[in-house]
């Protein structure tokens, strides 16, 4: 045991001593080594870095070094501007090239580039080979980048506004927005920004025109609705809206306008407008009202054209509104005009023109003409029509009219009530027919239209003259609503013995009578005439003896009205026609034919008298109702056939006279004569 303790004791010894060998060689190297150095510092691009931007340096040793920083960690002095940064160790350790960083922080700036110190600080940190030898720390061998720095965002120094004045339709507003620091062109994207601008109740939006290195021009071109009298105002940012402002650096632009000019001077105004109004008649002289559409100077009366009329009493209470005195000369068109630029607003801009024109009518409408019914005869319900013709188109005062036409039949006055026609120059008036209404010599008008407090007016107001001018004739507009009657009366005696004529008095004219509609017992009626349509006569030939009666039926004869007359009274007498027997002892009888029908049809043809022959010395003697002689035969031998000298007699009753015997007996009676006897 105490063998094996003392090999033990003997080799902890020899591994001691090797180890310190190995140590003093390891040493020994070291010193002979060569000691890792920089042999470039590499810097980022050339170019502008913003804030938040990460400045990376590269450190090149000439061979892999290894960093130890659990005492510190390695940077590099970084003069951005009068400060001092640090860049700070990052990463790399085991290679070659070690990387150093620094964040740039608002408010570095810096426009001449940025400069490095001259050596890296380990700050307590170590740097070396893989053979432990420390590595230079001089900086050198930087590339030539310039690294600028800035880190201040761009913000508006001023904002020029345009120039005090008036502005109008199609002039531009151009605001300078300027910068405090360049911009660079290419970083304004699109033609989408814009600051706004107050016009009137109105916002409008200038957009960027165009730039120069540190200016933007909006732009706002003026629109005919856009008017601002009291100045304009400016919006207090520039609105993106999609586009980008940036400095070089890339750093967005603060957009709040800052130091804007004032406004209040600019102001937006267009050529007074102006229009010509007020209550228009038509018809007399009325006042109208010129307002411009903001106040004017240099507007006076002698400014004013004006056809077929004249101006008067021009007043003005605010240089906005004018009234004048409209007086038309004569009737026809009617003009006012107020021409362009010769009323001026503030901006010294000049009116527009304007022209009012009408037709202008004093001249009240007559009634040239009064067309009335057609002539005839109108009967209960019948409608009688009328219409009035104007000088011009009228139209109705109210609804409905109370105008009347004054129609007078007979002895009474009756209105005709209007039926159409306004709006236009020919009216219509109608009234009906009513019974027990009669004016058999025409019906009349009166002389005016009756407007009853209504009125009929033109177009331009002007109430009609009532006067009826040019009525046609209604001489032949006849009114009747009465029933014909009839009475039938005759001159004959009550006994007859031949035919007798019958006479029909109607109340009134009538047509439509024939004879067969006489209602004849016993008889028959021929030979109807008449010279006024009211008396009638007519043929009664009685048949046989007895009673003959007369009478007419209803509605067989018509008025001028169409009305049909009543039944007529029935008229009666006694017919005898039985010839008085001569019976003179030894001598034969003679009887005369009471009728004669001479029309060639072999009955009655010739007048006869039974045993005439018996007597050659006889005489007869024909007469008329009037008691004159119209035929006269010695020896008569039944050949008479009603002529006188070839002549036929005219139909009717005759009275004759036969003597005979020797003058010592007579014999008389009535023959009828009938032309037209079947």
């Amino acid at each position: 045991m105490n063998r094996t303790f003392t090999l033990a004791r003997k080799n902890k010894v020899f591994n001691l001593l090797l180890l310190l060998f190995l140590v003093c060689v390891l040493q020994a190297g070291k010193v002979m080594a060569q000691s890792p150095s920089i042999t470039a510092v590499i810097k980022p691009l050339t170019g502008w870095y913003k804030a938040g931007d990460v400045l990376s340096f590269t450190v090149r040793f000439s061979e892999p070094v290894i960093v130890n920083t659990v005492f510190g960690v390695p940077y590099i002095d970084l003069l951005i501007g009068t400060q001092m940064r640090r860049v700070s160790y990052a990463g790399g350790s085991s290679t070659t090239d070690l990387t150093f960083t620094y964040a740039i922080a608002p408010g570095d700036q810096d426009e001449d580039g940025v400069t490095l110190g001259a050596q890296l600080e380990l700050n307590g940190g170590a740097i070396w080979d893989v053979d432990g030898n420390n590595a230079a720390v001089a900086l050198v061998n930087q590339n030539s980048s310039v690294v600028l720095v800035d880190a201040a965002p761009p913000s508006v120094a001023t904002v020029t506004v345009p120039a005090p004045g008036y502005y109008k339709t199609g002039d531009n507003l151009d605001f300078k927005v300027q910068f405090d620091e360049n911009i660079v062109s290419n970083i304004v994207t699109g033609q989408e920004a814009y600051i706004e601008v107050i016009i009137g109740a109105a916002v409008v939006r200038a957009v960027v025109a165009f730039h120069t290195i540190n200016t933007l021009i909006f732009r706002y071109t003026v629109v005919a609705s856009d008017k601002d009298e009291d100045g304009i105002m400016v919006g207090s940012t520039i609105v993106l809206n999609g586009a980008t402002i940036t400095d070089a650096a890339g750093n967005a632009a603060q957009l709040s306008l800052k130091n804007v000019g004032s406004t209040s001077g600019v102001f937006i105004s267009e050529p007074p407008t102006v229009s010509i109004g007020g209550a228009v008649k038509l018809n007399i002289p009325w006042t109208a009202a010129i307002t411009f559409s903001q106040t004017v100077t240099g507007f006076d009366i002698s400014d004013l054209n004006g056809n077929n009329a004249t101006f008067s009493n021009f007043q003005t209470s605010d240089n906005i509104t004018f009234t004048v005195l409209v007086t038309p000369v004569a009737d026809g068109n009617v003009s006012i005009e107020v021409p362009a630029r010769v009323a001026f607003n503030a901006a010294g801009l000049g009116n527009t023109q304007i022209m009012l024109s009408y037709y202008y009518d004093a001249t009240p409408p007559v009634i040239t003409s009064v067309n009335v019914p057609p002539d005839g005869t109108y009967k209960a319900g019948d409608v009688l029509s009328f219409t009035v013709h104007f000088s011009e188109p009228v139209s109705l005062f109210r609804t409905p009219s109370r105008i009347t036409l004054p129609v007078i039949i007979g002895t009474t006055q009756v209105d005709a009530h209007y039926v159409s026609g306004a709006n236009t120059n020919a009216v219509t008036f109608s009234y009906t027919v009513q019974n027990g209404q009669r004016d058999l010599n025409g019906i009349a008008l009166g002389t005016d239209l009756l407007l009853n407090g209504d009125a009929f007016t033109d177009a331009t107001g002007n109430t009609v003259l009532t006067a009826l001018n040019n009525v046609a004739s209604t001489t032949r507009v006849l009114v009747n609503t009465a029933t014909p009657g009839i009475n039938i009366t005759t001159g004959a005696p009550a006994l007859v013995n031949a035919p007798f004529t019958v006479l029909l008095t109607f109340t009134e004219a009538v047509t439509g009578l024939d004879v067969t509609e006489l209602s004849v017992s016993n008889g028959v009626a021929s030979n109807l005439q008449t010279t006024d349509n009211i008396s009638y006569t007519a043929l009664i030939t009685p048949a046989r003896d007895g009673a003959v009666a007369i009478s007419l039926p209803a509605g067989v004869v018509v008025n001028s009205a169409g009305i049909s007359n009543t039944t007529s009274n029935t008229l009666t007498l006694t017919y005898d026609g039985t010839p008085p027997v001569i019976t003179t002892p030894g001598q034969h009888l003679i009887t005369a034919n009471n009728v004669l029908t001479p029309n060639g049809d072999g009955k009655n043809d010739k007048w006869v008298v039974k045993n005439i022959e018996q007597y050659p010395d006889n005489e007869v003697k024909i007469f008329d109702r009037a008691g004159r002689l119209v035929y006269s035969h010695r020896n008569y031998n039944n050949d008479w056939d009603g002529k006188v000298n070839g002549n036929p007699l005219a139909e009717g009753t005759y009275y004759y006279i036969i003597i005979f015997n020797k003058g010592e007996n007579k014999a008389s009676g009535y023959i009828a004569i009938i032309l037209k006897a079947n």
